[in-house]
């Protein structure tokens, strides 16, 4: 019951004071002027332009480019890289299935199919930095 005394003395207290408190008006044009503040930032934000490839990664592409070109006519007669050789003729000694052997498709299939295929790993890259910026 001394709890109860104590909140309702604190009640009143903070109701006399609050009825002295004066009213603070804000001013006729507030909501005008904070709408100027946002619009203004959403500008700032909406107009930083950054290269997608930096000047550094240009300088990458084209010396890389340059080097595969260098390299391609340069030793067209020795080849650069020598690979082992490796016998597969193992293989030979299995029997594979042929399940696919008779199985024929179209150009316009297989083109199709490959453009879905690649419109769908570019949607995915692109979603992933999309949902990755908005969310940080």
């Amino acid at each position: 019951m001394g709890e109860n005394k104590h909140i309702e003395e604190l009640d009143a207290f903070a109701k006399k004071y609050v009825k002295e408190i004066e009213f603070e008006k804000a001013p006729a044009d507030f909501t005008s002027s904070i709408m100027n503040t946002i619009n203004e930032e959403k500008r700032s934000a909406v107009f930083k332009t950054s290269a997608l490839i930096s000047k550094k990664g240009w300088f990458l592409i084209a010396a890389s480019v340059f080097a595969v070109l260098f390299l391609s006519f340069t030793n067209s007669k020795e080849n650069a890289i020598t690979y082992p050789e490796i016998d597969f003729s193992f293989l030979e000694k299995f029997q594979s299935l042929n399940v696919f052997e008779g199985i024929t498709i179209s150009n316009t299939v297989f083109y199709s199919v490959f453009f879905f295929g690649f419109m769908l790993l570019f949607q995915l890259v692109f979603l992933k930095k999309y949902f990755e910026k908005r969310l940080n």
